[in-house]
């Protein structure tokens, strides 16, 4: 019982790694070849998209898609496409400073708005990870008695000798005086 909830515990701990990792090294990407420019809006769409989940069905989720221009590295024209949520008005031909990684110049944001939840979720899932390992660990080089026997769900009788019987010796008739 404890060790498949520690197996499942690890696992999660895992997921949780992994599916951060991947958000972080996106953040990490903007942060170490990030350039930040002055970019013209070009267009301003509303769009809706349909998430479909298992349990609650689908729902419609709303989100403004924002088209800049902006001068990348070489001093030629890029256009890049970033999703905004509605937070910020923003009208064509309206002057933006975004953030842009030059060897992918389709990845654009609006500059300033960094993912610090993804940072804290790897390095939480990382210290989450590192911890179940070691109490995985600590648990599988335990004695065999006092992880096992102790920690399983059965009552434990304990193991008592027996008493050796005596003999009883016949009494002897008192001596009548």
């Amino acid at each position: 019982m404890v060790e498949g909830f520690q197996l499942r515990l690890a696992m999660l701990a895992v997921v949780v790694f992994l599916i951060s990792g991947w958000y972080s090294f996106q953040e990490m990407r903007y942060a170490v070849w990030g350039r930040t420019v002055e970019g013209t809006v070009t267009q301003v769409e509303h769009r809706q998209e349909r998430v479909y989940r298992r349990r609650w069905g689908s729902r419609t989720r709303h989100f403004t898609a924002v088209t800049v221009q902006f001068l990348g590295v070489d001093n030629t024209v890029q256009s890049g496409e970033f999703r905004e949520s509605g937070a910020h008005a923003i009208r064509p031909q309206q002057q933006l400073k975004v953030q842009y990684i030059p060897a992918d110049y389709h990845m654009v944001r609006l500059s300033g708005e960094q993912n610090w939840f993804a940072i804290i979720f790897f390095f939480g899932g990382l210290i989450a990870m590192v911890g179940t390992i070691v109490w995985v660990g600590m648990e599988a080089n335990r004695p065999y008695a006092s992880s096992r026997i102790a920690n399983s769900d059965r009552p434990v009788r304990a193991i008592v000798p027996k008493k050796k019987k005596r003999v009883l010796k016949p009494l002897k008739p008192a001596e009548e005086e």
